[in-house]
């Protein structure tokens, strides 16, 4: 997850999917890497997607910062 995270701060969208879908390959349920996963498929217009991993990580663990990113997904559905 940190890789994930960091490779995103380094402006590499690629590596960083790829290691936040590591981590779900660990941990199919893991919070954080559903939602890195998800930013970085709403970063590439997935936004659907976006929603579906982020419902699944709420679904898991409901948290604020995790139902404002829903929401703030689901406000670009729009």
């Amino acid at each position: 997850i940190m890789i994930g995270r960091l490779q995103k701060v380094v402006s590499n969208p690629t590596e960083s999917e790829k290691a936040y879908q590591k981590a779900l390959e660990l941990d199919p349920n893991n919070d954080d890497a559903l939602s890195g996963l998800a930013m970085a498929a709403a970063e590439k217009g997935d936004i659907s997607g976006a929603a579906a991993m982020l419902e699944k990580a709420n679904a898991n663990n409901p948290n604020p910062r995790g139902l404002a990113q829903l929401a703030e997904t689901y406000e670009q559905l729009k």
